[in-house]
Formats: structure tokens, sequence, C-alpha cells
């Protein structure tokens, strides 16, 4: 890794994927090794959950210094494990799972999906993105710049999640002037955790 890290330009790369993650150690060692190369010392680093070892101590690894966010190698953990990476084991849900709550509670970036390899099959990329999207993640790892349109896509808010998102935080804000704190709006209750989803997607929206 030292000698990787020392080949490239760091100073001209906005973050450095870190593929093989086992743990924070891991982590510590490749900052380490990005300021022996003269690098920034503030660069972010995106580890790659990819064994088991990772996954267990995926609160760990999302915690440590510089961690932009978290990515899920699910081809390389299907190999650790010995199981067929399309066949909807268990222990990938639960390490998808891991990834979105250890990025949550550590205040990251969400986590990125693992890429889809069918080149050709945008449906199937969609299929998978809507999914990833569903389960908590931001985005995906590419492989194919045909990729890119599909995946932004799917990872922008809608203009109906808009519309909803600007109702729900100009009556927030409305509902707070008058003093009260949970309301109701077309018939369902609004409280501090729906406002803050719908600043989410206003986030989003303007990123």
């Amino acid at each position: 890794m030292p000698e990787d890290l020392a080949a490239l330009p760091l100073s001209r790369v906005d973050a450095v994927m870190l593929p093989k993650v086992g743990g924070a150690q891991d982590v510590a060692d490749c900052r380490t090794a990005i300021l022996a190369a003269k690098g920034p010392p503030g660069l972010p680093l995106v580890p790659i959950i990819e064994s088991a070892a990772a996954v267990l101590n995926a609160t760990d690894i999302a915690g440590s210094a510089e961690v932009l966010c978290l990515a899920f190698g699910r081809f390389d953990l299907s190999a650790d494990l010995g199981i067929d990476p399309d066949a909807g084991s268990p222990a990938l849900a639960t390490a998808r799972a891991a990834i979105v709550l250890a990025s949550a509670a550590a205040g990251l970036h969400p986590g990125l999906d693992s890429p889809w390899l069918n080149i050709q099959d945008l449906e199937g990329l969609r299929t998978a993105a809507l999914r990833a999207r569903s389960d908590g993640f931001g985005g995906m790892l590419i492989i194919h710049p045909s990729h890119v349109e599909t995946v932004n896509h799917v990872f922008s808010p809608t203009a109906d999640e808009v519309t909803w998102a600007r109702g729900i935080v100009a009556s927030a804000g409305e509902a707070e002037a008058s003093g009260r704190g949970a309301y109701a709006r077309d018939g369902q209750m609004v409280d501090e955790a729906v406002v803050r989803r719908a600043r989410r997607i206003l986030h989003e929206a303007q990123r």
C-alpha cells in the first residue's frame, strides 16, 4: 500500500478507495502511508467492506478518522464466505445492514453498494440501484461509464419526493411558529422524524 500511494498524485485526488479492510487499524495504516507520501492530511477515505472481519468491525471502521463513507464488496465477501453472491444469502443481507447502520451511527455519507457486473443490462442495474436506495445506500460503485446516468437518476430524489419534502418543511415551520410539535397534514401525523427525512431529501436534491 505505501508504494501504491507514493505513486499517486495525492494532491489531485478526491478520495482514496481502500480495499481489503479488516479493521480500524488498516484505515489508520492507510492514513499514515498517505502522510508519508506527502498527501493531504484530510484526504477522505472510502473503505471497502468485503470480508467477514470487515463486516464484524464495520462500526470501528466507520468511526475511523477521515472516512467519508463505506462501500460494499459483495463479490469478495461472497468468495470469503464460500457462497453464491446472487443467491440472497442472509449473511449478505446482514453485511448490507451492518454497512448502512454503521454509516448512520458514525454520521458518514450513506454507503455505496456493490457494482452491477452485467454491463449491457441497464434494467437489471436500475432494479439493483432501486433496491440499494431502499436499503439505505446512497449510491453504487460502477464499472462502466454507461451505468453513470442510471445510477445518478435512481439515487436522485424524484420530483414527487421534492414536492412532498417542501410541503413538509413549510408546514413544519408554520406549526413551530404556532407552538405546535407533532401535527396532522393530509391525514397523516408529522413529527420531527418526518421533518428530518424531508430536510434530507431537499439536501440531496440541492447536491
